[in-house]
């Protein structure tokens, strides 16, 4: 080895140690991120005639922003990566190529990285409209219940439609379900996770784009095994002047409560809180709650809100 490599070595060398480190490689605020579980609110696709070669498949999903979205199609090859076009928003279309095998009911499944933490979901419709379900994918689904689902209820507590306001919708229906709905103006599907025994709740924050009017049409889908309902929201989503919600919501909401997101052996447990954002409470054994538990955080742990 000459002396002009062994300089040029020694100089890569000192550029190693001295140099910082690249964006986001083992920082903190990268640490902080991956810390918490990401969240997929809602995955769609707009139904197509049929699922031949140039067809677009157009894909939504909303979830945990700040992340990276991929989907699989069974029968296409490699992923779709989405991209997200407003905070929390994700979007991108695939073009069925001659060589695809695309069932109309291809389980399509979501995967939404954030830091090192993904949460995955499949997706619930199928591509193709009006296509009948087979034997094969309601066995799949465990389609094991004979009595139709009902809903009693299905609410939303109105606020301004302007960007950034909050809509929270309440459905009292069967439990053990599935609930999802579409907002006319607001592209994708939004699903309400069930908070309580039979209740299902979801906030959805008015985004740029929309286009929401105070009789904007809200269907509302609940899905138990192979059978489903729905129903129309009969209310306005526009509140009456003076009357706007937030105020009322900080005082009546309790800023330490929350919902149980994730147990994790490591970090324990993960609370999603009511007036936003997350926080982490770590026990030395099993701390006895599962995911979806309402709790409260007290002196650094955790009490059941009743």
């Amino acid at each position: 080895m000459n002396a002009a490599s062994k300089t040029a070595i020694g100089l890569f060398a000192l550029f190693a140690i001295f140099s910082p480190a690249l964006p986001g490689a083992g920082t903190t605020e990268q640490s902080a991120v991956s810390f918490t579980a990401p969240r997929i609110g809602g995955f769609d696709v707009e139904q197509v005639g049929r699922l031949v070669p140039g067809t677009e498949l157009n894909f939504t999903l909303s979830g945990t922003p700040g992340g990276i979205v991929t989907i699989r199609i069974p029968g296409a090859e490699g992923r779709v990566l989405l991209q997200e076009v407003e905070t929390g928003l994700y979007e991108g279309a695939y073009t069925i190529k001659t060589r695809d095998r695309i069932a109309a009911e291809s389980r399509v499944t979501a995967n939404l990285r954030v830091g090192n933490r993904v949460a995955s979901v499949f997706m619930n419709e199928p591509m193709v409209a009006s296509a009948p379900k087979s034997l094969a994918r309601r066995m799949a689904e465990g389609a094991t219940s004979s009595a139709a689902p009902r809903i009693d209820r299905f609410d939303v507590e109105p606020n301004e439609l302007v960007s950034g306001s909050d809509l929270i919708f309440t459905l009292h229906g069967t439990p053990g379900g599935k609930v999802s709905m579409r907002i006319a103006g607001v592209r994708g599907r939004i699903n309400l996770e069930e908070t309580r025994n039979g209740v299902y709740e979801s906030i959805y924050t008015i985004r740029t784009r929309d286009r929401i009017a105070p009789d904007s049409r809200v269907i509302a889908s609940l899905r138990l095994g192979d059978r489903d309902t729905s129903t129309i929201l009969g209310q306005s989503l526009l509140a009456a002047p003076h009357t706007y919600p937030s105020a009322r919501r900080a005082a009546g909401r309790c800023a330490n409560c929350g919902v149980v997101e994730a147990v994790n052996a490591f970090e324990e447990v993960i609370v999603r809180l009511e007036g936003g954002g997350s926080q982490v409470v770590s026990y030395p054994a099993e701390p006895g709650f599962s995911v979806g538990d309402r709790v409260k955080v007290e002196n650094g742990a955790l009490v059941r809100d009743q």
